[in-house]
């Protein structure tokens, strides 16, 4: 049997009126989690309720990150993600460009945010105030979303482009912890932390993200300033992965 509307109203019903799942209730909730995915997952190892209250998050091995999975429609972050897509740039678009929603497109805004937020499906209401969207006045999405996620992809970019430079400085150091001694999983580590040199190098050159990024790679002219610059400026020592994580 596949999942169905009493599947539904147990897992709904169960979020709402509980903040964690009781230990005789979880492998319950496990059995029709795993029969909502008609056994394209075999084993849940652990399971909770996600904070917010919106979904359960749960691990299908150890070690493994998180998957969340949405009861309104028996689906997983990923498979929403999959079938409908996040359709961010259409909603970051929209607020670029409007100061409220016409009434007409309503419907079309209220649908797109819930293929990224299902629990929105039986929302009444949107509209935009202070350039945010905010769904039955509660708030969702705005375009500092967007303009984080652009300076995510522009980090790991970076950090890419100076991989040479890292490997080199890890080949000639003495294999060696620099706080411990440890030999043991080792890393490469930035005394001036890397979101620094990632700012006042922006700024120095004054970069315009937007134009610079390129399909999994920085514009060749940044990339050649970006790589004298880390050079130039960036101290790097060596930490076992102990060490450095204390120093986060």
């Amino acid at each position: 049997m596949s999942y169905n509307e009493n599947d539904k109203k147990i897992l709904c019903d169960y979020i709402k009126n509980h903040d964690v799942i009781e230990k005789n209730d979880e492998q319950m909730i496990k059995n029709i989690i795993i029969k909502a995915q008609q056994k394209k997952i075999e084993f849940i190892y652990s399971i909770e309720i996600k904070k917010d209250k919106t979904c359960f998050i749960f691990k299908k091995k150890i070690g493994k990150t998180y998957i969340k999975f949405y009861p309104e429609n028996g689906m997983t972050n990923k498979q929403i993600k999959k079938k409908y897509g996040w359709s961010k740039g259409f909603l970051f678009k929209y607020l670029k460009t409007h100061t409220k929603i016409e009434n007409e497109d309503k419907k079309i805004i209220l649908e797109k945010l819930s293929h990224k937020y299902p629990y929105l499906k039986n929302s009444k209401n949107v509209e935009i105030k202070n350039n945010k969207y905010y769904v039955d006045n509660h708030y969702y999405f705005d375009k500092h979303d967007v303009e984080f996620n652009k300076i995510q992809i522009f980090t790991k970019l970076l950090r890419n482009e100076i991989r040479k430079q890292r490997d080199k400085f890890k080949k000639n150091s003495n294999n060696k912890c620099d706080i411990c001694g440890s030999n043991l999983n080792l890393t490469v580590d930035h005394i001036i932390k890397f979101k620094i040199l990632r700012n006042n190098f922006i700024k120095k050159y004054d970069i315009n993200i937007d134009e610079n990024i390129q399909y999994r790679n920085i514009n060749v002219k940044i990339r050649k300033l970006w790589l004298d610059y880390h050079k130039d400026n960036s101290k790097l020592r060596i930490l076992c992965k102990k060490c450095n994580d204390k120093e986060k």
